[in-house]
């Protein structure tokens, strides 16, 4: 075989071979817990096994268990899913965009630097997406893994908005005190906007979900098209795979057999 062929193979070789590195997946994710307040109508979710019993032991908040897996530290190709509280609304809010998150502060809400978690912007190892959701009527953002979940939610009042991140499902049989078929959180939504603060101090006067202009989601807030807070860099670790169809493959070897 001539030296243009042992380069050619080299070259194929190359370009075959699958180039990804390690896939941070379901093993090394930990618990996303999750609890609801009926009383500020709040979804809450937490790493944080402390604090997520602190919030339920009360009762203004009902534990429903682990709902997903995310990471609780920074793994490649994950990016940090920002956690915001909305004293007025009484909500809960998270995002990957750091725009959003940024407009969303400047309307009231505060970023929360508690129990931080990273899920992935797209699809990695077999994750899957976690669904996002809004309640105008009671200032609620509702995240779920569960399609069931997420449609059983709309006739209380929630919006599909779109998908948060991509996280693990949550290991079948754990913890959670309700089915996803009648979760607690799928109780109807308040009418109109007097009880959407019910537990909040009197001090905290009952305003309509922040407006922000040009937003696309049925919360006001802007439409996350500015990508995430960070993207996964060249070398991160991220998967990424490059090939070509096996046929086309075999079909440049046997030519280079014939050379």
């Amino acid at each position: 075989m001539n030296t243009f062929a042992c380069c050619f193979i080299a070259l194929i070789s190359v370009l075959v071979a699958p180039v990804s590195a390690d896939c941070a997946g379901a093993s090394q994710a930990v618990p996303l817990y999750r609890s609801y307040s009926t009383g500020v109508q709040d979804h809450f979710y937490t790493t944080d096994i402390t604090e997520y019993n602190a919030d339920t032991a009360g009762g203004a908040y009902t534990a429903e268990g682990v709902r997903a897996l995310v990471f609780g530290t920074e793994v490649p190709g994950a990016v940090q899913f920002i956690r915001l509280w909305g004293n007025t609304l009484g909500d809960h809010f998270y995002t990957l965009n750091m725009t959003e998150a940024n407009a969303a502060a400047a309307n009231g809400y505060v970023i929360e630097d508690k129990a931080r978690m990273y899920i992935y912007p797209t699809q990695l190892c077999d994750s899957v997406p976690f669904y996002r959701m809004y309640n105008a009527g009671g200032g609620d953002h509702f995240y779920t893994t569960s399609a069931a979940e997420r449609d059983n939610a709309v006739p209380g009042g929630w919006v599909y908005e779109s998908i948060a991140g991509y996280v693990f499902d949550a290991p079948t049989g754990g913890s959670s005190t309700t089915t996803e078929n009648t979760p607690v959180s799928a109780l109807p939504a308040p009418s109109g906007s007097s009880t959407t603060n019910a537990a909040l101090t009197t001090s905290t006067p009952t305003v309509p979900a922040p407006t922000i202009p040009g937003g696309g989601f049925a919360d006001s807030l802007p439409s996350p098209s500015a990508g995430p807070a960070s993207s996964p860099t060249p070398g991160s670790g991220a998967a990424i795979r490059v090939g070509m169809p096996a046929s086309y493959v075999l079909g440049l070897l046997a030519v280079v057999a014939l050379l």
